[in-house]
């Protein structure tokens, strides 16, 4: 029984933890030993905002206020040393486009 959900576990959870240990290898590439450690919150902000949707959206998807999604990105972009939203976006997903093509 503990096997199976165990087995169940990993199935339900592979993708979040490709895309955590995917998000850790991508930071320390970039930053090496100073990883500004991105919150949870701020990854699903530039991720959302990756995918196209913009601050009002993202503040529905998660269930946030605008102000709140708005800091997150903000200090998103503060902690990977980048002047606007759409470079720190791109920062963050710059190495997996790179792995998938190749």
């Amino acid at each position: 029984m503990l096997d199976n959900r165990w087995t169940r576990l990993i199935a339900d959870s592979r993708d979040e933890w490709f895309e955590l240990g995917f998000h850790r290898k991508a930071v320390f590439d970039l930053h090496g030993e100073h990883d500004p450690i991105l919150s949870a919150r701020e990854v699903e902000s530039l991720r959302w905002s990756a995918l196209g949707k913009g601050s009002k959206d993202v503040a529905v998807i998660l269930g946030r206020s605008e102000h709140t999604i708005q800091t997150y990105l903000k200090t998103a972009r503060f902690k990977l040393q980048n002047v606007t939203i759409s470079a720190a976006i791109a920062r963050v997903i710059q190495p997996r486009l790179t792995a998938i093509m190749e």
